[in-house]
């Protein structure tokens, strides 16, 4: 939990952050507005999930959402990386093979976002970075418009 704790210190008191740990429990839900993900929380229908689209685009359903900081596990013993998650695409299930498809395309798009945004924390096992707002067309139109 320390572990946990001393990376969420690097984000804003306040501010809203995407999580995709294997035990967000372990961060202060207090400090922060912390919104966590699971492989089959993704496929769920309230969430209009954009799977598929261009980074751009799915940096804008992110910002929408209030999101300014994401904090994946990218590594650990239990963590699903995308080959874990490739032998789900031949399940015979068909919802396995969606849950799949979805949790490979977002953990590969968010670490693609995470090399064109600033990182904030970085040790192999739990990545930290800030979207950046200047990509964010609502945030450069005067509210008053």
């Amino acid at each position: 939990m320390l572990y946990c704790r001393s990376v969420q210190s690097q984000m804003e008191a306040g501010s809203a952050a995407l999580v995709w740990t294997v035990a967000p429990f372990q961060f202060d839900f207090s400090r922060n507005r912390l919104l966590t993900v699971s492989e089959s929380g993704l496929i769920s229908p309230a969430l209009y999930f954009p799977a598929g689209v261009d980074l751009e685009s799915l940096r804008s359903y992110l910002r929408n959402w209030g999101i300014r900081y994401i904090l994946i596990e990218t590594s650990g013993d239990v963590v699903k990386d995308t080959e874990v998650l490739g032998n789900y695409l031949t399940a015979e299930l068909s919802v396995y093979r969606k849950i799949a498809d979805y949790s490979i395309y977002f953990r590969k798009s968010l670490l693609e976002l995470a090399k064109r945004s600033p990182a904030l924390y970085s040790d192999g096992r739990m990545l930290l970075f800030e979207l950046d707002e200047a990509t964010n067309p609502a945030k450069s139109v005067p509210a008053d418009r």
